[in-house]
């Protein structure tokens, strides 16, 4: 068993600029206007790490189009003709990968003109969608926006070493036998808890979204998430969690939580009813707030694996928590590698002095198996509690 990141089906662990700019509260994109480039930042903003709004934080983490297709600038001298049948060409294509799960063209071209096209895209969708053809599309800054954000983020993690702060003390035991008791106790001297999982468990995504309507009974308000790109999924997030009750999820955002599902799926598994769609839908019926914890650029991570996503990812998802200031009390569902401390990086729960708890399919039993204090899970991790079943 080892620590679970982002599992896909390749064995990988575990896809002109927007008119307004997004609320972003309920995940939507608060990207900045106007083009990001590695001028646009002084020597002061480079050294700061720790953001004063959602809005400064997102200008750091987000973009307002993660892909282009602008093959004037590839292509030096290229005829206009040439250009437009390129632009063409490459908008067939990506419309024919979309339709194939009924997501049009307008869902995620962000700007556009005759010689350009712009796409929120993540770089597991643009594989999904364009396979090979992704190669020509190009992504903008990405080398020194990454350099930056990963910069801040060592900078984060220098800062919050140096503060010293007591860890939280073992837990003396635990009075429920059950998921939802567990969870209970955890939140009820915290305002928030983390959840963590191997993206291929079905257990953890069952108990959560059965305890979903009692938790928010209990005063939880938010739902916090990996995968969820702010900038690439978070306007489809919004309209769905604003739609009346059982209206249909948006077309991109189901099949962005579909694609999770199969690219997350254990060797000779089938989809389980207890899914990332599933899970969202769950989330929309309690009436919780879901916001992401991810954007396309903090999601590339994932290619690097390791300390790299754990720094990045755990950076900017414990940020937008702080900035985020939820009414009630929160819960974060992340791949177990991210919910504690984890190849030298604090996971969330560290970070914000909450429990963590993971759930997972290793138990031998239908009713849980629980481990308290856990120690040295899946080698790496030290867990308040985890809770293990047989599925």
């Amino acid at each position: 068993m080892k620590v679970s990141d982002h599992e896909q089906a390749d064995d990988k662990d575990a896809g002109r600029e927007r008119k307004s700019e997004r609320k972003s509260r309920a995940g939507n994109s608060t990207a900045v206007r106007g083009k990001q480039n590695a001028g646009s930042s002084s020597r002061s903003s480079d050294s700061k790490f720790r953001a004063s709004s959602l809005a400064e934080l997102a200008s750091w983490s987000e973009n307002t189009h993660s892909y282009s297709m602008a093959p004037a600038s590839m292509f030096k001298g290229m005829p206009v003709s040439a250009i437009d049948r390129f632009v063409n060409d490459a908008k067939k294509t990506l419309g024919e990968g979309l339709s194939e799960v009924g997501v049009k063209l307008d869902d995620v071209i962000v700007s556009q003109s005759r010689q350009t096209i712009n796409v929120n895209l993540n770089y597991i969708e643009m594989n999904e969608y364009l396979g090979r053809d992704q190669n020509m599309w190009i992504q903008p800054d990405r080398n020194n926006a990454g350099k930056k954000l990963h910069a801040k983020a060592t900078l984060y993690f220098s800062d919050f070493s140096a503060q010293d702060k007591p860890p939280l003390g073992p837990l003396s035991k635990l009075k429920s036998k059950e998921s939802l008791g567990v969870m209970r106790e955890l939140l009820s001297d915290s305002p928030g808890l983390v959840i963590g999982e191997a993206h291929s468990s079905v257990a953890s995504k069952r108990e959560l979204i059965k305890n979903m309507k009692s938790l928010k009974a209990d005063g939880v308000t938010t739902l916090y998430m990996e995968h969820l790109c702010a900038d690439s999924h978070g306007k489809a997030l919004d309209d769905y969690l604003k739609a009346p009750k059982g209206s249909p999820m948006p077309a991109r955002l189901k099949a962005y939580l579909d694609m999770q599902t199969r690219g997350n799926l254990g060797i000779g598994k089938v989809a389980s009813e207890y899914n990332f769609t599933t899970l969202i839908r769950a989330a929309k019926d309690a009436g919780l707030h879901v916001v992401p914890l991810d954007t396309a650029k903090t999601y590339e991570t994932s290619l690097e694996g390791g300390e790299t996503r754990f720094k990045v990812m755990n950076y900017y998802a414990a940020e937008k928590i702080r900035l985020d200031q939820p009414a009630g009390k929160w819960v974060a569902f992340v791949g177990s590698g991210h919910a504690a401390t984890c190849d030298g990086v604090p996971g969330l729960a560290q970070l914000h002095g909450v429990r963590s708890l993971i759930i997972d399919d290793f138990g031998a039993k239908s009713r849980p198996d629980i481990n308290i204090n856990a120690k040295k899970y899946a080698d790496k991790i030290n867990p308040d509690v985890v809770l293990s079943y047989k599925v």
